[in-house]
């Protein structure tokens, strides 16, 4: 399964629905954000669920992000 790249349309998109510039939402902070605490117990052996299982923690980091991306606009 692979990735897919956001493209200049849906960044649009995305700034559109926040009220932001492309270049207010492209922006990278300097400072470190808070990441997940995603963790279980035990030990996982397959490698297409060890790739399912960091495709969900990027996608929980990028809603972290964009969550406190509109916080601070508020």
């Amino acid at each position: 399964m692979g990735a897919k790249a956001i493209n200049v349309s849906e960044v649009t998109q995305i700034a559109s629905v926040l009220g932001v510039s492309v270049e207010k939402l492209l922006n990278v902070k300097e400072e470190e954000s808070i990441m997940h605490k995603f963790s279980f117990m035990g030990r996982v052996e397959n490698e297409k669920t060890k790739e399912k299982i960091e495709l969900l923690k990027t996608i929980i980091d990028e809603i972290i992000m964009l969550e406190e991306y509109v916080d601070e606009e508020n």
